[in-house]
């Protein structure tokens, strides 16, 4: 059985603590939710499921690109 729980003001937690927060409730079958206007890199790594919420589109949900895309910027990987 996995409990879900809403926490608030968790954007005010330090990085450091966010990450012990989340090994702590992942052992005990917790998962966190939450609403964040300005979410950290570090806070966005912990949740699967990201959304975003506007009055006038409603809900759009952010999907992760994953790839091997070449970025034209940096020089090219030598094959190792």
């Amino acid at each position: 059985m996995r409990i879900h729980w809403p926490l608030d003001e968790l954007g005010k937690i330090s990085d450091e603590n966010v990450m012990i927060l989340f090994e702590l409730m992942d052992e005990h079958n917790i998962s966190l939710f939450c609403a964040q206007p300005n979410p950290s890199p570090v806070l966005l790594r912990f949740f699967t499921t990201k959304n975003y919420v506007d009055k006038n589109l409603g809900i759009k949900r952010y999907v992760s690109v994953k790839g091997r895309k070449q970025n034209p910027l940096l020089p090219e990987e030598e094959d190792k």
